[in-house]
């Protein structure tokens, strides 16, 4: 039985065949033009959101208003990570320092830089930032080294520092008994100088300055508490921010290049850069990529699959032509609907290469058929316009609106998936009903295809396995199903979102790092507090909580007496009254000069470490008579028990301060050695302008940071005013709010712990907000979107189906390949546990809307003749070439390094895979059935 021939679909077919015929020019150069401007149109304006919180729309989210609202009041939050990760405390240092630097010279990108806490950058009332028992040994380091800080200032190059070294050992050696514990603690500072000032001649690059830490004798050891560091000192970071959002991308790239750019001037450490807006434009870099990968891929491998399956290259091209013109429309639409692209719709092409080329490929099938039933060209192609056209027409309207269904959900960014997904197989219908016949009417393959009449009798007898065991074929299926079934309840949803980013992607890798390493996550929840009062009173209530494992806030800084604190910074203030520290450019050196002042110091420490020596080993031999004495009396100090011991361990302790001295003053010795061998393996005028550079830097940040210690203000305690910017900005709102930072104790990214830790914070303030709960809430939603999506498709699927069929029996026939497959696909996941993701579930409306074309060209050609016989005609063959190029479009997915994408076209070409197999098999099987029990279609 027929369709009705006077359907308002088969007349408007019917007349855009005429069309074509009469004017094919018409149709043809209009498009050529639309094409080329659609295509300068988005290449011109096109846009990439690489922002994961633009996906949902905060008007109609609760949660995602509290953070939108958490972000306006506090917009200093989203930092950029580096990662510096080494064995060496003294090279990770110098690392952040130089990288540090770089970073703010370029306040174009940069902002808020942040790796120390420099007594610079946290203001006036910065020590008050130290306990009281760090403030007091400031103050008595200020005390003991206030000599040699004077000696300092009034140097006024390296030369004239290490001359006043020079004279400092010559007054030891003249001296009876010299002060060992002051020679001892400037050592560290005198290598750190001499070491800083060979990496100058040395290494590429200016480095930083050693600083006041090391001129007080303070190590890398020591300093290291100045640093944000991980993991005992192996891993130190330096955070920043984009001064802008929209130069997020561009300070990401740049911010890369300063890495690389340090890590040629200190090698050998393993850096990266994390932080969740790297971990975003990665994955959009990286989701561009793929996407341009797989496109290109899909497009070429639907290309074979068509040339191969028609045996001729003529047509296969033609459409491809026709889909890339589709394509460019589709993305002009986009640009001007959309505006951009995110991190799910950027996915599209490759999912419209695979579904819009369908279209093409039942109406090459039946235009082929008809000729090659030796009917005439003209007619050929109103038959295929006409008969397939309406199957065509049908199946594109219902795969657009399993799509359009998805603009139903209240997820943004599935819903600008469902418009560009859902307008574009629409837009791409256009040109393979236009374009296309415009394209077959020409090449000598129509003229091949008259001589080669004839069913193709392969198809045929492969489709008889099935169409003469009806019975046996529902069986198979039934029993199919029902092991699937079971598999099915063992597939589960996995939440990480690092797991759906690329496989060895740095900024993933290093989070994971910080991860493991760290004692707290780097991502935290967000608290706010009104007042001082509500601030101290919601941290105590947060550090009770057993998945919190600190918290960060200024309400302690802002809320303790500090009127110890303020004597003592008054004290170590003291100490630099009378110090000179009006700033003065150093002296030009003279190299030869320099060379010979560190050859005098040379002689200086050889000779004290050989005197340390001799004293050394004079007190071992003085020690052995004592210890014989003391076995031929039996035991008996010669002398009185409690004195003999005490001069015993004050000599060994001598000794060993001794013996740790002999080794620093060796090592400088050959520290010194190694940099005036730096001083003639250049031209002088080239070594002289780096050393006259570093020492410059060197003399301004001892003094700036001196100058710093001495300009603190003790007038009282710290306040929200007296904060530095960094701090301020990030814990300070616009409207004088305090933020509480609560970091998690466990892995943030898995869904247990972030469930836990979240309904903790809840606890304490139902408002809580931050990342955790944003990836929480995000996922959530992400998932019941696409269950809602798949419903809503159904449902607008079926209603499609019924208009066209105008059965409800149709409707479930056509939906029975969708059934099984969709079972299929779930067993096939449980079997070899591969979980739904918020990348792949996107197959579930996907599957619906793709899987019963299917059954509509099936149930269609059926109505047309009674007879389930399928495969054998053009209508299988184009079913069965259009399921592969399906599977290909999504399977060039497969190619992406993006884990999540991955799994998105493997899911999806299962899917396609299982509902291809259902309806070629099962529903044939059921039409037999159903024809001899004498089921007839009823139409109108």
């Amino acid at each position: 039985m027929h369709l009705p021939k006077q359907s308002l679909l088969e007349r408007w077919l019917r007349w855009m065949a005429e069309v074509i015929l009469r004017y094919p020019r018409v149709l043809f150069y209009p498009q050529v033009l639309l094409f080329g401007f659609c295509v300068g149109y988005t290449v011109l304006e096109l846009e990439f959101d690489t922002s994961r919180s633009n996906l949902v729309d905060a008007e109609n989210h609760y949660y995602h208003r509290i953070f939108q609202e958490f972000r306006r009041e506090f917009p200093a939050q989203d930092d950029l990570v580096v990662v510096v990760e080494g064995g060496n405390q003294e090279k990770n240092q110098e690392f952040v320092e130089r990288l540090g630097a770089r970073l703010r010279d370029e306040t174009n990108l940069f902002t808020g830089v942040f790796f120390k806490g420099d007594l610079r950058l946290l203001g006036h009332k910065g020590l008050l930032f130290a306990s009281e028992e760090d403030l007091a040994g400031l103050r008595e380091t200020l005390e003991n080294y206030r000599p040699f800080i004077q000696e300092f200032i009034a140097a006024t190059n390296l030369t004239a520092l290490f001359s006043h070294v020079n004279a400092r050992f010559f007054e030891a050696r003249q001296a009876a008994d010299f002060d060992r514990e002051l020679l001892l603690d400037a050592m560290p500072a005198l290598q750190g100088i001499v070491e800083q000032a060979t990496a100058a001649l040395s290494g590429p690059g200016i480095p930083p300055s050693p600083g006041l830490h090391a001129l007080f004798g303070g190590g890398p050891e020591a300093s290291r508490g100045m640093y944000i560091t991980f993991d005992e000192g192996r891993i130190y970071l330096v955070t920043v921010r984009a001064r802008q959002e929209d130069l997020t991308a561009k300070s990401v790239t740049r911010l890369r290049e300063l890495v690389e750019q340090t890590q040629h001037e200190v090698p050998g450490l393993n850096v990266g850069i994390t932080g969740e807006p790297v971990l975003e434009v990665d994955e959009m870099a990286q989701s561009q990529r793929d996407m341009a990968l797989a496109s290109s891929v899909a497009l070429v491998a639907c290309a074979l699959i068509f040339i191969y399956g028609y045996r001729e290259t003529g047509r296969p091209i033609k459409t491809i032509v026709s889909l890339v013109v589709g394509l460019a429309y589709t993305m002009a639409f986009t640009t001007a609907v959309v505006g951009h692209l995110n991190i799910l719709t950027i996915t599209f092409v490759p999912i419209l290469i695979g579904l819009a080329i369908d279209s093409g490929i039942h109406l090459v099938s039946r235009y082929e058929e008809e000729l090659r039933e030796n009917r005439p060209q003209s007619e050929a192609l109103k038959t295929a316009m006409v008969h397939t056209g309406h199957g065509v027409f049908t199946g594109a309207f219902t795969t657009s609106g399993a799509f359009f269904a998805m603009t139903l959900t209240d997820f943004k960014g599935i819903q600008e998936m469902g418009v560009i997904c859902g307008g574009g197989m629409l837009i791409c219908l256009a040109p393979m009903l236009t374009l296309l016949p415009v394209l077959l009417l020409r090449g000598r393959q129509n003229v091949i295809d008259h001589e080669h009449a004839g069913p193709l009798s392969r198809r045929a007898r492969v489709e008889r396995l099935w169409l003469g065991r009806p019975r046996s074929v529902l069986v198979v299926t039934a029993l199919l199903t029902g092991i699937a079934l079971q598999y099915s309840l063992s597939v589960r949803f996995d939440y990480n979102l690092l797991n759906l980013q690329s496989r060895g992607l740095p900024a993933v890798v290093f989070e994971e790092k910080l991860i493991h390493s760290a004692s707290k996550s780097v991502l935290y929840g967000a608290i706010i507090a009104t007042n001082l009062d509500h601030a101290l009173r919601l941290e105590q209530q947060l550090t009770n909580l057993p998945k919190v494992a600190e918290v960060d806030s200024m309400a302690p800084y802002l809320s303790e007496d500090q009127s110890r604190k303020l004597a003592l910074v008054e004290e170590a203030r003291g100490t630099l009254n009378g110090v000179d520290l009006s700033g003065r450019d150093p002296a030009a050196l003279n190299i030869e000069h320099l060379s010979r002042v560190l050859w005098s110091l040379q002689g200086y420490l050889g000779s004290a470490a050989d005197a340390l020596e001799q004293e050394t080993a004079s007190q071992a031999l003085l020690e052995e008579p004592i210890r014989r004495l003391t076995r031929d009396l039996g035991g008996a100090s010669p002398l009185s028990a409690p004195l003999w011991v005490a001069r015993h361990e004050q000599d060994r302790a001598r000794s060993a301060r001794s013996l740790l001295l002999i080794h620093q003053l060796l090592t400088l010795r050959g520290t010194l050695i190694e940099f005036r061998k730096q001083l003639f393996a250049a031209p002088m005028p080239e070594v002289a302008g780096r050393l006259d550079l570093f020492q410059t830097r060197f003399f301004a940040d001892v003094r700036d940071s001196l100058r710093a210690m001495r300009e603190q203000d003790t007038s009282g305690p710290l306040t929200v005013e007296d904060l530095p910017p960094a701090l301020r900005n990030r814990f300070i709102g616009r409207s004088g709010s305090l933020l509480l930072q609560v970091y998690p104790r466990e892995n943030i990214w898995e869904r247990e712990p972030q469930r836990e830790f979240i309904e903790e914070l809840r606890t304490v303030d139902p408002e809580a907000t931050g990342t955790p709960v944003q990836l929480y809430e995000y996922t959530s939603l992400l998932r019941q979107s696409y269950v809602e999506a798949a419903w809503y498709s159904l449902a607008v699927i079926a209603l499609l189906v019924f208009i066209h069929f105008r059965s409800i029996v149709c409707v479930l026939l056509a939906l029975l390949p969708v059934l099984v497959g969709g079972i299929w696909l779930t067993g096939f996941m449980g079997a070899f546990q591969v979980p739904f993701n918020p990348a792949n579930i996107m197959t579930l409306p996907l599957v619906i809307g793709i899987g019963v074309t299917n059954g509509i060209h099936i149930l269609h050609r059926f109505i047309e003749e009674q007879n389930p016989r399928i495969l054998s005609r053009s209508t299988g063959k184009a079913i069965l070439v259009s399921g592969l190029t399906t599977m290909a479009g999504f399977g060039s997915l497969l190619l992406a390094k993006h884990q999540g994408i991955a799994s998105l076209g493997f899911v999806m070409s299962v899917g396609i895979a299982t509902c291809m197999v259902a309806a070629l098999t099962c529903l044939p099987a059921l039409l037999h059935v159903l024809s001899r029990l004498g089921w007839k279609t009823k139409t109108q």
